[in-house]
């Protein structure tokens, strides 16, 4: 199976099928400007957190969903309180230089679950980012505030590396309705975090991965493995 495949598929704790950003977008979550940049970046190889305080507001959901749309080759890495980053990426990390490698945690969070991670392993994490290694991650934060505040404050990871999450996905919760109202992202020649504006020119490849999404969407392909195998075949 996918590496990618895999990992997303095991983040999934409430069973069920796992939604693609195919789902998403027919939901009204995301939309096809913010999907389209979010995607150009990730598969260039952004760091990112996504970020809602309720539990179930989907933020494993919109990871994965993001995930799925790395390129072919790329490694990801599942850590955990119970498995440090230096265990989990052992001698492999180094087999292939030239691969895009993520270290995936299900949650920044104090509990003892698979994939969750605090404290030491927490700052592990985020040390690897000094090798180029990239972050995705969820965290219970509705804001890029309380995100540093769990994050820089009460963990005492270096500002320098949670600036290389580079992204923030906050989800905003209406009733049961997920919508993502927001990005902001960390410019790094202006040395600061941003929000994402609707009035940006759109690059030529944000506008060709919306076309992708739009295909996906009229011939109905929406099974993560299935957006998956038509994203890798038509990059």
């Amino acid at each position: 199976m996918d590496n990618v495949i895999s990992i997303v598929k095991k983040s999934n704790q409430r069973g069920g099928r796992m939604l693609s950003i195919i789902d998403l977008l027919e939901a009204g979550t995301l939309d096809l400007d913010k999907s389209g940049w979010l995607v150009s970046r990730i598969e260039a190889g952004a760091s990112f957190l996504v970020g809602a305080k309720p539990g179930g507001a989907g933020k494993t959901t919109v990871m994965g969903a993001l995930l799925i749309m790395l390129p072919a080759g790329t490694e990801l890495y599942l850590t955990g309180r119970n498995i440090g980053v230096s265990e989990v990426l052992g001698s492999d990390v180094n087999r292939n230089s030239a691969a895009l490698k993520y270290i995936v945690s299900y949650e920044i969070s104090p509990a003892f679950y698979e994939g969750y991670v605090w404290g030491k392993p927490l700052r592990e994490m985020f040390s690897k980012t000094d090798m180029g290694l990239k972050i995705a991650a969820n965290l219970h934060a509705d804001t890029l505030e309380d995100a540093k505040y769990q994050i820089i404050t009460e963990n005492g990871v270096p500002e320098h590396r949670f600036n290389r999450c580079e992204i923030f996905v906050p989800i905003t919760l209406n009733g049961w309705k997920r919508k993502i109202n927001r990005i902001v992202y960390y410019d790094e020649q202006g040395r600061l975090w941003k929000d994402l504006s609707s009035n940006r020119t759109q690059s030529m490849r944000e506008i060709e991965i919306q076309d992708f999404l739009k295909y996906c969407v009229k011939t109905k392909i929406r099974l993560i493995e299935e957006v998956r195998e038509a994203w890798l075949s038509w990059r």
